[in-house]
């Protein structure tokens, strides 16, 4: 790599790569943001403003090679004129540098990223979940079971490794030596209470073996990974959401995957703003700790119907295709909750009375999924799915 980005010489890279025009003008000085990725935010004083990227190097020299595949998606949607109604849903790509590793995408000034939205607003508004569905949704239909757009990425993907268990889960099965290296003492437990549950483990595997690659999926769909227009106007009912004022962004992990998993990320994404705000006492029993939280799962529980609605109101035929959408959906959450605790354990984050609360309730959503449906979204399977296929209720 031999360009390495700087405040110093990013306007001129810009220009020399015909991004930006000859005479562009900083409109505020440069911003560094920390990140996995070295990313300069550029503001234009009357045009658009950019965000660049370029991957870290280690010490051999080598990067992650993960910006290429946000650049793969862009190509995508450039290739196939029916993707352009997704494009707005989505981050914008403007110049790919392979040798540099670097990226050059769109950046909204108006925009945030919906955990700061949340954060700051104290409150979960239901239809912006909606939204977030709805364009997930849009973006899963649009390349739903498309064979040419398959083909265009299958150069770069590795279909096998969507089916397999997660690495997380492999090395909860079957730890090395090398873990007592990486964990607290009490992060052992972590592991132990895992294969102490062989229900939960025969709950994961089943849940894979039946995975069904079918579109374009994010794969890593955090809060920070979604951005939303501070200029909305929540307080007027007269003004609905527009798609566009929600995007996904940050592709890097994007694959060939199943749309139930990036929900079950999603609804994940949502516990945990519950989860997280456990008070946790070995004195208390679960029902009593989950009881307590500062944020209750009952102020979570419409955005996640919303959101819910959102998707299967946008993308009707994913229920006819698969029946157990729903299930599967919630399963996966409970996969989302137990990688958090997964990574913050081997992060030597102490597995406390609160991360056994989360376990049990990622044990629950995986074994108990039917059961788990009316406590997250607020209404049983057949109910959620009748609101939109009345006469497929009997298949339910």
């Amino acid at each position: 790599m031999g360009l390495i980005l700087s405040t110093e010489n990013i306007v001129n890279f810009l220009i020399q790569h015909n991004v930006a025009p000859g005479d562009f003008q900083l409109a505020a000085p440069i911003i560094c943001k920390e990140s996995k990725n070295y990313n300069l935010v550029v503001h234009s004083s009357d045009r658009q403003s950019f965000l660049v990227k370029q991957n870290r190097v280690d010490r051999e020299g080598n990067t992650s090679g993960h910006l290429v595949t946000e650049w793969l998606v862009q190509k995508l949607i450039n290739n196939f004129s029916e993707l352009a109604s997704i494009q707005p849903l989505m981050s914008q790509v403007l110049l790919f540098d392979q040798p540099n590793s670097i990226l050059v995408s769109v950046f909204n000034d108006e925009y945030i990223s919906l955990d700061d939205y949340y954060e700051v607003q104290n409150s979960y508004d239901p239809g912006i979940a909606q939204t977030i569905g709805a364009n997930l949704a849009q973006i899963h239909r649009a390349t739903y079971q498309k064979q040419e757009h398959r083909e265009f990425l299958s150069p770069y993907l590795r279909f096998d490794a969507i089916t397999r268990l997660p690495g997380f889960i492999q090395r909860l099965n079957r730890p090395t030596p090398s873990i007592f290296g990486k964990v607290c003492p009490d992060g052992l437990d972590f592991y132990k209470l895992y294969q102490r549950f062989p229900s939960l483990n025969q709950a994961v595997v089943e849940l894979y073996e039946h995975i069904q690659p079918a579109c374009l999926t994010h794969n890593d769909l955090t809060l920070d990974n979604f951005i939303i227009d501070t200029q909305l106007n929540l307080n007027s009912h007269n003004r609905p959401i527009k798609p566009e004022q929600v995007k996904i962004i940050d592709w890097e992990f994007f694959h060939w995957g199943d749309p139930a998993a990036d929900m079950g990320m999603l609804v994940a994404e949502y516990l945990a703003e519950w989860l997280n705000s456990l008070v946790a006492d070995r004195n208390l029993d679960l029902n009593t700790t989950l009881s307590l939280a500062t944020c209750p799962l009952e102020s979570i529980t419409p955005s996640l119907e919303a959101l819910l609605q959102g998707y299967l109101k946008t993308f009707p035929k994913i229920i006819n295709d698969r029946q157990d959408f729903v299930k599967r959906v919630v399963q996966f959450a409970g996969i989302g909750i137990i990688d958090r605790l997964s990574y913050y354990v081997e992060y030597h984050h102490p597995f406390d009375n609160e991360s056994l609360c989360k376990l049990q309730v990622a044990k629950n959503l995986l074994c108990y999924p039917e059961k788990s449906i009316k406590t997250i979204f607020g209404n049983s399977e057949k109910e959620l799915i009748n609101h939109f296929y009345p006469q497929d209720l009997s298949l339910v």
